[in-house]
């Protein structure tokens, strides 16, 4: 009776046995197998099969098993300190760090401190405790412990700056995801298109609870199937932008009964539209609109209602066939413009109108223009003008330019004309005028860029000058752009007392004091960039001058490529693209 007592208990040595020679052989496997008969056969009770097991498991990366396996092997065996340590390690695969940190000291305090077998375990279980403290402070999201109102304000200024960005905040991890669904004002706009509309108007209607302030809706919408029908749950007394494509916004508002709406709007925009001479998309608008923008738009200006008084941006484009004295009544009746833009206005009259005076205005856009959109913009006295963009006037920018030299325009900040046809003497009495001129785009405009380039290099015109663009511009050379780099972005070298010949100077190319060489000759380089006089630091601090931090020059095929480098270290943001890839080859 005692041997048939002691016989099933013993049964579990020859397959734990077994799985010992199988673990060593890496047949993880066959050692689980192994395991679980020796469970079957009397070993329940033995923590080293348990311990086997969870090692078998954890080789294979099944870690839930091995910690199922490791937490009975500490039950029946709970002064062993290896246990421990193998429930840290595991417990560290799953990111676990509080519990294998406990682990982990628990196992330190199970070795015996006077043991010298066993102090290279502690000096391993003490390593791996600073590996998961340092783990423990990577894997913490900061952002996750800041107050919920500030993360709003976070995201609110993120929103702000682009409305996509709500479905990335969305998508980062469960937190952020539960504060931007929470938050209706980060659905506020709304923006439909092609791509399903019917189930995007559904969504945002949900997440902004209707209340959606913008709405955008795209000409690529009609034949998609989609209808003002899926715009039921939206709440139209929050609206206040609207932007319309190819689409009848007034005859859709009239058939919901919601043509009040037009007039809370404080931003309006209409695209590609032209339904007829009785189509008045105007007339409904209220005194809270603020920017008005009309593209490709066939209505009249004198449908804007007179009660309209508060804009603050026009926009006109390719608007055909206007009354003069319509245009002329819209902006007089709004004298807080602060931008106007007008695109290739066709007048159909013309009439003699006063003078008028724009204190607010600092933007200007004036775009494929003719004689009589000049002696509309004559009328206009600008006296807080900043920026200027002249785009495809031809010949008539001259004109433009003239004007703004004779009115003595003296605060410019940012300057532009592209496809122009301007005297580069005009430019120059303009930029010597301003300056505070910060920006200067100079596009497709020939003959004036080398003038400018070279009058540029003497400092004193347009001392806060930081952006330059030449792109396209037939008489851009490398020695004018040297002679600009390098009086106004020198290298300086501090000043340290030497009693040899040579003194130290501002840095004007390489060590030599010139640019990398090229194929030209060196007197074919010293003709267009001669070196600049040395120059102490201490000198250079006298007239601070700003440098220039952005430089284009695409399209100008007599830069040569062997200084873009010399180009690039000096200049923060440099950009050289030649017109074609054929010529690009050829160059470089």
């Amino acid at each position: 009776m005692p041997c048939l007592q002691r016989q099933p208990s013993m049964e579990w040595k020859k397959p734990f046995t077994e799985s010992v020679a199988a673990f060593k052989a890496r047949k993880y496997g066959k050692a689980l197998k192994l395991l679980d008969q020796a469970l079957e056969r009397g070993g329940s009770q033995q923590y080293i099969v348990y311990d086997s097991r969870a090692a078998a498991h954890e080789k294979l990366g099944n870690t839930k098993e091995a910690l199922l396996d490791i937490k009975k092997t500490i039950q029946l065996a709970p002064n062993r300190w290896q246990s421990y340590a193998r429930a840290a390690r595991l417990f560290r695969q799953v990111s676990m760090w509080e519990k294998a940190l406990s682990m982990v000291d628990i196992a330190l305090k199970k070795i015996p401190s006077n043991s010298d077998s066993d102090s290279p375990h502690r000096a391993e279980l003490v390593i791996l405790k600073e590996e998961l403290v340092n783990s423990q402070k990577q894997s913490i999201c900061h952002l996750a412990k800041l107050p919920v109102e500030l993360l709003m304000e976070m995201f609110t200024l993120l929103v702000g700056e682009d409305f996509i960005n709500v479905l990335l905040l969305s998508r980062i991890c469960q937190h952020w995801r539960r504060i931007t669904l929470n938050n209706p004002s980060f659905w506020d706009t709304l923006v439909l298109s092609k791509r399903r509309p019917g189930l995007k108007s559904l969504w945002w209607l949900q997440r902004s609870r209707g209340k959606i302030r913008e709405l955008r809706l795209r000409a690529s919408l009609n034949g998609s199937g989609w209808s003002f029908e899926d715009l039921k749950a939206l709440r139209w007394e929050y609206l206040r932008i609207c932007h319309v494509e190819d689409m009848d916004i007034v005859a859709q508002l009239k058939k919901l009964s919601k043509l009040h709406v037009l007039s809370q709007l404080e931003e309006y925009s209409l695209q590609d539209t032209a339904l007829g001479d009785s189509w008045r998309p105007l007339v409904d608008l209220g005194p809270l609109l603020q920017r008005l923008r009309l593209e490709n738009v066939r209505t009249n200006l004198a449908d804007v209602p007179a009660h309209i008084t508060s804009l603050t941006s026009l926009t006109l484009c390719n608007t055909s066939n206007q009354h003069h004295d319509c245009l002329y009544s819209v902006i007089a009746s709004n004298p807080l413009l602060e931008h106007l833009t007008i695109d290739n206005i066709q007048f159909t009259t013309w009439e003699q109108n006063p003078p008028l005076t724009l204190s607010h205005l600092t933007s200007l856009e004036l775009l494929r223009h003719s004689q009589m959109a000049f002696e509309t913009i004559k009328l206009l006295s600008l006296p807080r003008l900043r920026n200027v963009v002249l785009q495809l006037c031809g010949a008539h920018a001259e004109l433009f330019v003239k004007l703004f030299v004779d009115r003595e325009y003296k605060e410019l900040v940012e300057f532009t004309s592209e496809g122009n046809i301007v005297r580069a003497s005009l430019f120059l009495q303009l930029l010597a005028n301003n300056p505070s001129l910060e920006s200067l785009t100079i596009k497709r405009t020939p003959g004036v860029a080398e003038p400018v380039l070279k009058a540029l290099a003497s400092p004193e015109l347009c001392p806060n000058l930081h952006h330059l663009d030449l792109s396209y511009c037939p008489d851009v050379q490398t020695g004018p752009l040297l002679d600009l780099i390098k009086s106004r972005n020198p290298v300086i070298t501090p000043s340290v007392p030497d009693n040899s010949s040579s003194s130290n100077t501002i840095a004007t190319g390489s060590s030599s004091g010139r640019p990398p060489p090229s194929n030209r000759t060196e007197s074919e380089a010293s003709t267009q960039s001669s070196p600049l006089p040395a120059i102490s630091a201490a000198a250079a601090l006298v007239a601070p001058i700003e440098r220039i931090k952005s430089l284009t020059v695409n399209g100008c095929p007599k830069v040569e490529p062997e200084f873009i480098p010399w180009f690039q270290k000096r200049v923060e943001k440099f950009s050289c693209k030649y017109s074609t890839k054929a010529e690009a080859a050829w160059k470089r």
